[in-house]
């Protein structure tokens, strides 16, 4: 079976595509390979794009630069349970000997990391080169094969089954909660202190009168 192409590049009007809209009389190619493509149509098969001849491109690196694509074109994506703004979106940000898909900036995670999973999983290798990053992995595993670019476009950006925020920050609660905690016991050491004080000063002044 061949592998179907959700979006495809229009070369004539230099824009991508959806096979809904596409035409026979325009040229196509592939976003990841760059192959060309052949628009399909007909009674029984649903529109798509294919490869026009063999090719070496992937399943893996065709949702993988399809999802770059949609996280370079937007500027919003659910994280904890949340719709936020993003800016600067960036696509394969090196770290250390490490590629990440993307990195976006929001409010409260400046320098956030995007992992697409197609097929295979992070390991714990690159897991341990990220420690200090806060990551967004979303998850596709579970979808293949995604061949209209509309249902990829809701998992990336806004379907929470998708995704998993692996933080490398105290929850807002927790930070409370702790500086809480400190406030209490700066209070306690100094009235100890003063109450110490007090102590010292009343049995010295006994002393003198006898």
């Amino acid at each position: 079976m061949s592998l179907k192409v959700p979006l495809g590049f229009d070369k004539t009007n230099n824009t991508y595509v959806s096979p809904l809209n596409a035409t026979k009389i325009d040229s196509y190619q592939c976003p990841s390979c760059e192959g060309d493509l052949t628009f399909r149509a007909g009674d029984i098969n649903v529109k798509h794009f294919a490869h026009k001849k063999d090719t070496d491109c992937s399943y893996d690196n065709l949702i993988h630069k399809l999802a770059q694509l949609i996280i370079l074109e937007n500027t919003e994506i659910l994280v904890n349970d949340a719709i936020v703004k993003y800016t600067n979106p960036r696509l394969e940000v090196t770290v250390g000997n490490y590629r990440c898909d993307a990195s976006i900036d929001t409010d409260r995670y400046p320098g956030l990391m995007i992992e697409v999973v197609v097929t295979n999983a992070l390991t714990n290798d690159k897991l341990k080169a990220l420690s200090n990053l806060n990551i967004l992995e979303i998850d596709l595993r579970g979808y293949a094969p995604i061949d209209d670019f509309d249902t990829l476009k809701k998992l990336v950006l806004y379907a929470p089954e998708t995704r998993n925020l692996i933080t490398r920050e105290r929850e807002p609660d927790e930070v409370k909660k702790d500086d809480l905690f400190k406030i209490i016991v700066g209070v306690l050491i100094l009235f100890a202190g003063l109450g110490a004080r007090v102590y010292y000063k009343s049995r010295n002044r006994k002393k003198r009168r006898y």
